[in-house]
């Protein structure tokens, strides 16, 4: 006898959305590390690479239009 596939309904599409500020964080190293924030409501990006052995930083910011 055969099986047949149960299937199930998927939920409906929902428009959800992000925070006001989204974070995220790229370790390549200890010596490069890329700290990176988006704020939604004014579409600013801030970067900050870090050198986690010597603490020295850079910034970096940059508004998308």
């Amino acid at each position: 006898m055969a099986k047949t596939k149960k299937t199930r309904n998927l939920p409906p599409d929902h428009d959800f959305t992000f925070q006001e500020k989204v974070t995220g964080a790229i370790r390549f190293n200890d010596k490069n590390v890329l700290l990176i924030a988006f704020d939604t409501t004014t579409n600013k990006v801030d970067i900050l690479k870090l050198d986690d052995k010597t603490g020295q930083t850079m910034t970096g910011s940059v508004t998308l239009e």
